[in-house]
């Protein structure tokens, strides 16, 4: 008696870990890839990635808001070997231009510098 319940209560989570198994086998790859899917990827950071977008070393199209990238194009841009995706400053060094959250100053403008802008 005692088997026969603790059978009943495996078999719901056998069911489960099957089903899994199951959909991880019939999981077909996404043939298109957002900016975030994309630069996760390539591992780098959505802003390098939209660096080498405008810079036209990654092809996107642009669905609405959207910034759609192929899987084939991500494939292609990961067996490229790319340099410096930032272009460098008079020093010769290699830096980004902005970081996110910069842009938003947390001290707050006087109307002085904010009619100059």
């Amino acid at each position: 008696m005692e088997n026969e319940t603790t059978n009943a209560s495996a078999s719901p989570e056998l069911i489960r870990q099957t089903v899994a198994q199951v959909m991880k086998l019939t999981e077909r790859p996404r043939l298109s890839l957002s900016r975030r899917e994309a630069a996760k990827e390539l591992s780098m950071c959505e802003a390098s990635l939209d660096m080498l977008i405008q810079r036209r070393i990654v092809r996107a199209t642009r669905k609405g808001r959207r910034v759609i990238i192929s899987r084939a194009e991500v494939e292609r841009v990961a067996a490229m070997s790319i340099d410096r995706i930032w272009p460098p400053k008079r020093d010769g060094k290699a830096t980004r231009h902005f970081t996110p959250g910069s842009a938003k100053s947390t001290t707050p403008e006087s109307p002085k510098t904010r009619a100059t802008r």
